[in-house]
């Protein structure tokens, strides 16, 4: 059996550890400043008008005098304390954003793939300043409504034990209502701050495509698609905002009722002779510590309510499990290893919910070797290189690096040993600079400029006005693609790992730029085990031995002129190359 998660709720106040007593002390500010201003209010009425037509000006004076004491001190200790509790409500929101950057960045890449950037964006950003209101003023805020309507009771019932009874009556009917609207209302928060994300997603979709949408004139299907995204967004900002106005306009409701009942009951008392002009004055006011909170509290609730929605959010994520291996020992049988830099037994891996994209992969790469995996797209040498990345790990079947088991390996430990040069380089937005030394964060600037170089990038950097200070902007496109790809490179060659994960990107240059790539490369490879994969075969002609992948499967295997000889799978793709060529 799971165990059962906590709310929302105690997950947030969790967050406020180490700051409880500005906390605290804040939110009892909040919760009885209101009661024993209604409570002050009403003693003060009662006084004024019984001294009044008692006709003693030393009583007038004093309560008066006491009064001013009483609101000035509530006024001056207001700033301070509610200086604290803001910064104590900060601290935490501040500390569960950072939880939530964490975990996103330590969730598995199966998450990633699945789930669209917008929507995370949208749960660091809008779900968190959301949830922030759970932990913020609205939950003292009910606490003060329910200790000022308890007080004015209480109080009320020193004047007269009807008020009390009528009071108790009239005020369980709200407590009903709200009861039954929360979770309406939690759920259309959830349901709005989903759309949101949704909405975000599509508005990320268009700015980091906007050359496709130019190019292909989509200006009208985004317009279009968004323009549904924010119909349905409205929509449920309607719903929500109906059953918000619904609980609210009950709460008034009640509220107006229970006013001319109390007003009612003095009248009825006074006319008896069961209390005093005064004391019917003060009713009147205390009247106001019930109806107030009864009208503010359908509001309070929702907005509790809707923060409670986003928190929902949150640890939704929070609770995704991370990115993690189900570590083994090294094994005793390895003989099938025998010395290989990387080696792969009978793999098979299948993604979520799907069929077999891989089945039964053995290769081996031996150390110091150029290994090509080619074959047509789709047939599964890119989920090779997530393998050994550890992005996935193997349905059946085991990997290996340097003849241990890759899971033997911690996550760390595994992906220091290798380097990786996508098909599609990705720089992030900042400096040429940063960029090369993401593949070695303490590399000296000598050792930055001399990757560059050995990439055939300095030459192009230093003709930039800012040079290594040049901003890429995002996804480097600031730069051209050779450029790109001439950076990844040097941001691989700082990094200095043993093995090198290369997944071909020249088809897509000129041949000045696929010149200098190539030449780059070939540095890149000296000294290290390299596994390439192939688009264009004229490219691993020379590679040591090459393994062709199709429908999942290694099909041949052989050196180039081997796989000619073969006349198979092979040859076909190289021969079509050449007449496209």
């Amino acid at each position: 059996m799971t165990k059962k998660k906590s709310s929302s709720m105690m997950r947030l106040l969790q967050y406020i550890k180490g700051h409880w007593y500005a906390y605290l002390a804040g939110g009892f500010y909040i919760s009885v400043v209101e009661a024993a201003f209604q409570v002050m209010v009403a003693s003060l009425l009662k006084l004024l008008v019984d001294a009044s037509l008692a006709g003693d000006l030393n009583l007038l004076v004093k309560s008066i005098g006491w009064a001013m004491v009483g609101l000035l001190t509530l006024a001056g200790l207001m700033p301070g304390i509610m200086r604290l509790f803001a910064g104590a409500v900060e601290k935490a929101t501040l500390a569960l954003r950072q939880d939530l950057f964490n975990h996103i960045l330590d969730l598995p890449m199966a998450y990633h793939e699945q789930t669209h950037s917008g929507d995370a964006v949208t749960r660091l950003t809008n779900d968190v300043n959301q949830a922030k209101e759970a932990i913020g003023e609205p939950p003292f805020q009910m606490l003060s409504l329910i200790v000022t309507a308890t007080v004015t009771t209480a109080y009320l019932g020193l004047i007269h034990w009807q008020f009390v009874v009528l009071a108790f009556t009239l005020t369980i009917l709200p407590i009903l209502t709200n009861r039954y609207a929360g979770k309406p209302m939690r759920r259309a928060s959830s349901e709005v701050q989903a759309s949101l994300a949704s909405l975000n997603a599509k508005l990320k979709d268009m700015l980091v495509g906007m050359p496709v949408v130019r190019a292909f004139n989509l200006e009208q299907h985004f317009t279009d698609a968004y323009a549904s995204a924010n119909a349905e967004t409205r929509r449920l900002g309607c719903v929500l905002s109906h059953r918000q106005g619904l609980n609210i306009a009950s709460n008034n409701l009640l509220s107006s009722a229970t006013f001319s009942s109390m007003l009612a009951l003095g009248t009825f008392l006074l006319l008896r002779g069961e209390i005093t002009p005064g004391e019917v004055l003060a009713a009147g006011q205390l009247c106001n510590g019930i109806t107030n909170p009864m009208r503010a509290f359908g509001e309070t609730w929702a907005n509790l309510q809707r923060a409670l929605g986003a928190a929902d959010r949150v640890f939704t994520v929070l609770d995704e499990p991370q990115e993690c291996w189900q570590a083994v020992e090294q094994v005793a049988d390895i003989s099938d290893v025998d010395g290989s830099m990387v080696c792969m037994r009978e793999v098979a891996f299948a993604y979520a919910n799907s069929n077999l994209v891989l089945t039964d992969i053995n290769l081996k790469v031996r150390p110091g070797s150029v290994v090509a995996l080619a074959g047509p797209s789709g047939g599964g040498k890119s989920t090779i290189f997530k393998l050994l990345l550890g992005f996935y790990e193997a349905c059946a079947g085991e990997c290996y690096l340097r003849g241990r088991p890759l899971r033997s390996y911690s996550l760390e430990e595994l992906r220091e040993q290798i380097a990786f040069v996508p098909q599609d380089p990705y720089l992030f937005a900042g400096t040429i600079y940063e960029n090369i030394a993401y593949g070695r964060p303490d590399a000296t600037p000598e050792e930055i400029f001399a990757a560059a170089k050995a990439a055939n990038a300095h030459d192009f950097i230093m003709d930039l006005p800012e040079g290594y200070d040049t901003q890429v902007g995002e996804r480097g496109t600031q730069l051209s693609g050779g450029q790109r790809q001439r950076v990844a490179i040097a941001r691989a060659l700082l990094k200095d790992a043993p093995l090198l994960l290369l997944d071909e990107a020249t088809s897509s240059l000129d041949s000045e730029s696929e010149h200098l790539v190539q030449e780059a490369l070939q540095r890149l490879m000296q000294g290290r085990t390299t596994l390439v994969i192939a688009h264009r075969l004229s490219t691993i002609e020379h590679a040591d031995y090459i393994y062709v992948v199709a429908d999942g499967r290694i099909v041949e295997a052989g050196t180039h002129s081997e796989l000619l000889d073969l006349d198979g799978l092979y040859r076909r793709l190289y021969e079509n190359q050449l007449r496209a060529a």
